[in-house]
């Protein structure tokens, strides 16, 4: 029962967040490496949109974990799953922030560049 609940809960979340979304002119996306107490890592993904009337909306968009490695491309990998789940328009996406690491923008794959 209260499992049932939480989900109930989740699903209309998710589904008020992915209507501000649609309802987005521009949006960015700031973006964080962290670990959880179990030693996982964990890709943060925040939103901050704003829609035809000039309403600014800032939310926690999704948190992914990231499993094995925390390259460059396993960021991108997660990174580029989080907003295809939200239905968020890439063509909408004006900025992406990071904290600058080396593992967010490596050599070889940087990931503002390879949007």
């Amino acid at each position: 029962m209260v499992t049932s609940r939480i989900q109930a809960i989740d699903k209309n979340l998710t589904s008020q967040l992915e209507s501000k979304i649609g309802q987005f002119k521009f949006c960015s996306i700031a973006m964080d490496k962290s670990t959880d107490i179990n030693d996982t890592a964990q890709l943060v993904l925040f939103i901050r949109g704003v829609d035809e009337n000039f309403e600014i909306t800032e939310e926690l968009a999704c948190m992914r974990s990231l499993k094995g490695t925390t390259k460059g491309c396993d960021i991108f990998r997660e990174f580029h799953e989080g907003p295809l789940t939200l239905k968020v328009p890439i063509t909408n996406i004006c900025n992406i922030t990071t904290d600058g690491a080396p593992n967010m923008k490596g050599k070889k794959i940087w990931i503002s560049w390879t949007l």
